[in-house]
């Protein structure tokens, strides 16, 4: 069985140590070291990294650092809520909304370690997988490949063997999987569950939708960020995909992970929902086939919608929007100006109509009001 993920799956714990080495060994891997930490010396981390001889270990002696300094520099602040209600002796479904390439994951990874919880194997495009270098660092932390751009009988085999790993994930190896709620990012600030993800679920055929989706403990996940990761870049997207004129540049997928990475977000909240209950499931399986999984959308969606954190440039952007004053009690005039002033120096730097990139930038804030 094993063998017939060998396409997607991640570095086992015999396979880190010629990972670690190409990694250290590669010219890119100063340049980092030096931009994460600055006064590190680059020979002593490079040790460091040489003695690292488990997954799980690569993941708390060096990622947890990594990623709490990457959000300590360009974040406020992370809070998290619900984590105290998982089980370590469990592993879980994370079905997460998708707001930043990197990030979303990465923090999620960096709660689970705090928590004494299972750090996550991680779904991750294969559109991203540019050099060797990306590749062997995606595998070391966890991700397994999602083949995007299949079509037809391709595509659905692909779908079949992506189903089959991650019934082996969490059924054999016992591992928990973070999942995003649809292919790729939200571009317009709307959560939602796409149904085709949870159908590829139980393409592996081996159970009835009760067997599945209770045993695979779904769990729903919640990232809110008081700054939109790669906001004016979504921004533009969505306006260029509205004129007929958007083609993605080969770097725009990478370009997106280092703004993302590097942008001021203001604060960060991870909300874990609780467990989807047998009572939610059974509720979805009195339906038929197509309505039982928009149901089971919907009831994911309702628990990511109620966990997202709302902040203040959240209230803002919708009264803007909507020419009111409805949320003016969840903020001040002081943040108000604030964000006028961060939207208009953004969108100044966009092409295209300055109203049009206006009203999608502001949709990216409010949506999750609406």
């Amino acid at each position: 069985m094993e063998s017939y993920f060998e396409q997607i799956r991640p570095f086992r714990d015999e396979e880190m140590g010629g990972a670690i080495r190409r990694i250290v060994d590669n010219e890119l891997f100063s340049t980092i070291v030096k931009y994460i930490y600055p006064d590190q010396d680059v020979k002593a981390y490079k040790d460091k990294l040489l003695n690292v001889d488990s997954v799980d270990g690569f993941q708390k002696v060096v990622m947890k650092d990594v990623i709490e300094t990457l959000v300590n520099r360009s974040s406020e602040g992370l809070s998290e809520s619900g984590f105290s209600n998982l089980f370590s002796d469990k592993n879980y479904m994370f079905i997460a909304n998708h707001r930043d390439i990197f990030l979303d994951a990465a923090i999620l990874q960096l709660v689970l370690v705090k928590y004494g919880l299972k750090s996550a194997q991680i779904g991750f495009g294969n559109n991203l997988l540019k050099n060797d270098f990306i590749v062997d660092f995606v595998k070391l932390n966890k991700m397994f490949c999602v083949i995007r751009g299949l079509k037809g009988h391709a595509a659905y085999r692909n779908m079949q063997q992506l189903s089959a790993y991650l019934q082996y994930v969490l059924l054999e190896e016992h591992d928990s999987v973070w999942i995003a709620q649809q292919s790729g990012r939200t571009k317009n600030g709307k959560d939602q569950t796409n149904t085709a993800i949870l159908k590829m679920f139980m393409l592996n055929g081996n159970s009835t939708f009760l067997q599945c989706f209770s045993a695979m403990n779904v769990t729903p996940i919640a990232i809110s960020y008081e700054y939109e990761p790669c906001d004016f870049l979504k921004t533009q997207e969505v306006y260029l995909q509205t004129q007929g004129a958007y083609t993605k540049r080969l770097d725009e997928d990478m370009q997106s992970v280092l703004n993302g990475i590097m942008q001021p977000k203001g604060h960060i909240h991870l909300a874990a929902s609780p467990t989807l209950t047998m009572e939610e499931l059974e509720e979805c399986n009195q339906l038929r086939e197509k309505e039982c999984f928009i149901k089971l959308a919907e009831i994911i969606d309702e628990h990511i919608h109620r966990s997202y954190k709302l902040w203040s440039n959240n209230y803002i952007a919708y009264d803007l929007l909507h020419h009111t004053s409805q949320y003016e009690s969840h903020y001040t005039q002081e943040e108000k100006f604030h964000f006028e002033n961060y939207m208009q120096k953004g969108l100044a730097a966009l092409s295209g109509d300055p109203e049009e990139l206006r009203i999608i930038f502001l949709k990216i804030y409010a949506s999750c009001l609406d």
